[in-house]
């Protein structure tokens, strides 16, 4: 997740979500989930992030799905914090098609 242009290459291949197994040590979650959220939000993309949790990594798994407000994309974060939690998510693939195709096509005019 940290660098951008590998979901953004996915994102352009046609990938409709994204999955990112990770080994993200306990100090580093906070920056880690900002990282997973800017490129969901980048990309117009949900994400799964899945983290190791044991003494070293710090578990707290990531799903972010994304909601319009107002013509304004903002993240909706489901955190997972007990280690043998499970969890469902259901994203509307045709909502981040269509805005997907509408970031990239603006990217476009400032290049």
């Amino acid at each position: 997740m940290v660098f951008p242009k590998v979901v953004n290459s996915l994102a352009r291949k046609g990938a409709e979500v994204i999955f990112s197994p990770s080994r993200i040590v306990k100090r580093g979650i906070t920056p880690w989930h900002l990282y997973v959220q800017t490129r969901a939000l980048e990309n117009r993309i949900p994400i799964i992030a899945a983290n190791v949790l044991n003494q070293k990594f710090g578990g707290k798994s990531i799903i972010v799905d994304l909601r319009e407000k107002s013509q304004v994309y903002l993240p909706k974060n489901k955190i997972l914090n007990k280690p043998s939690s499970s969890v469902t998510q259901e994203f509307i693939l045709s909502k981040y098609k269509k805005s997907r195709a509408s970031r990239f096509s603006d990217e476009n005019r400032f290049s």
